[in-house]
């Protein structure tokens, strides 16, 4: 609770100082120290909720945003129907991809001896990763010239899933298939 009035305290000077409008927050953490950082400032609060949090007290300032940014709509209505936000604040923002920086080929113009498939996140078991291993295994039968990419680390405490996950990747025998 020191850390959060702390924290809140240097984002009030900064948000004063520097004269800002917006505070965003993007996980439950920081977004405590900014929701109290806001409260009595001309500034507003936003936070976007990233996953489906647990219906706990510590993950209830998700909702206290004056906006409530959602990847989609199954985390919407779960802001929604569980922590009580009206569905005026909720705003629907999907995760995507600059299609002019990164350009579609159609499967006939694409290398055959090269194909990446990748990962990109925190390494938490709440990701799912082991079935995604369990995945490459059927696709790395039909695909010689497959890489997976796993980009991220793990977690504080969950330093022992990167552990199994390397083991499934030696039990599954995907060694040379993943970056």
């Amino acid at each position: 609770l020191l850390s959060v009035i702390h924290c809140a305290r240097a984002i009030s000077h900064i948000i004063l100082s520097e004269d800002i409008d917006i505070v965003h927050a993007r996980s439950r953490v920081p977004a405590w120290s900014s929701y109290f950082a806001t409260r009595a400032l001309p500034c507003e609060f936003i936070i976007t909720a990233h996953g489906y949090y647990s219906i706990h007290f510590l993950s209830r300032v998700a909702s206290y945003g004056k906006f409530i940014i959602c990847p989609g709509k199954v985390i919407a209505t779960h802001m929604i129907e569980d922590f009580g936000c009206p569905s005026s604040k909720v705003r629907i923002i999907h995760r995507s991809v600059d299609l002019e920086k990164f350009k579609y080929l159609p499967y006939s113009q694409r290398s055959r001896d090269k194909f990446i498939i990748s990962y990109i996140g925190r390494i938490s078991p709440i990701k799912g990763i082991e079935y995604l291993l369990q995945a490459m295994k059927k696709v790395a039968r039909n695909f010689p010239f497959v890489k997976l990419w796993i980009i991220g680390s793990p977690q504080a405490g969950k330093e022992s899933y990167l552990e199994n996950l390397k083991i499934l990747t030696r039990r599954f025998s995907l060694d040379r298939f993943i970056d």
